[in-house]
């Protein structure tokens, strides 16, 4: 059995490296990634609606 250390786990017999958690340039801050989720709920609202407005054309067709 492998003893490891802080960088790695054990899981099912697999060894994983674990990133260590490094905050970098790159990485957006909460409330940019808040807005990236809301933006992205929005759309996939806006998509979905139109999806039931396309839907509800198909079925008034169908029972012309």
């Amino acid at each position: 059995m492998n003893s490891g250390d802080a960088s790695t786990a054990t899981v099912s017999g697999v060894q994983l490296r674990k990133r260590p958690r490094v905050m970098t340039p790159e990485q957006p801050s909460e409330a940019e990634m808040l807005r990236a989720i809301r933006e992205e709920l929005s759309s996939l609202r806006e998509e979905r609606q139109q999806q039931q407005t396309r839907e509800a054309e198909f079925q008034s067709l169908l029972l012309q």
